[in-house]
């Protein structure tokens, strides 16, 4: 098994949580705070609360990059393998997380039409709006994730009953 954590990454709509999910179920510590479960998420999102929050502060600019290095490292100091987390907000980080942490990714993905009929849904968002933001996230993931350790599901995986055998080889 390897040592390197598991970033769960995506445009988010993507099952994401349901991924994160299924890695505690297979023993990966994904932390022990999470977001609460919402309308658009009722099982819940298992976002670790402490790489959400330390994403938010330097998207909105409120800790400077320095200081969400030194934030990122002392968080993952803290864990021990099997280790990972889940948060949409870390496509826009992906070259940092590379270099502190030189992870494995499981990049979630679903086709464009069905994330943005997904965001129109369960948050009434314009097909715009929905539509530039996979745009940005899935352009991030595509472009950063070349080369690196990436097990790619899509959500037809989780449907058609293939993602967790995927998620197992990739953990073991």
């Amino acid at each position: 098994m390897s040592v390197a954590p598991i970033l769960v990454v995506g445009t988010g709509r993507s099952a994401t949580s349901r991924t994160a999910k299924a890695l505690i179920e297979l023993g990966v510590y994904m932390g022990t705070s999470f977001r609460p479960a919402t309308d658009a998420n009722p099982e819940g999102h298992f976002e670790d609360v402490d790489f959400w929050n330390v994403n938010r502060w330097r998207f909105n600019g409120e800790i400077t990059v320095e200081d969400w290095r030194h934030a990122v490292r002392h968080l993952a100091a803290m864990r021990r393998p099997p280790w990972g987390f889940k948060d949409p907000m870390t496509a826009h980080f992906l070259p940092d997380y590379i270099a502190l942490l030189s992870p494995r990714f499981v990049w979630c993905r679903r086709p464009e039409h069905e994330f943005i009929a997904s965001c129109r849904r369960h948050y009434d968002w314009t097909a715009q709006a929905a539509k530039d933001l996979f745009d940005l996230r899935h352009g991030m993931c595509a472009s950063h994730l070349k080369g690196q350790d990436v097990l790619e599901l899509w959500v037809q995986d989780w449907t058609a009953g293939k993602a967790e055998a995927q998620l197992k080889e990739f953990v073991t």
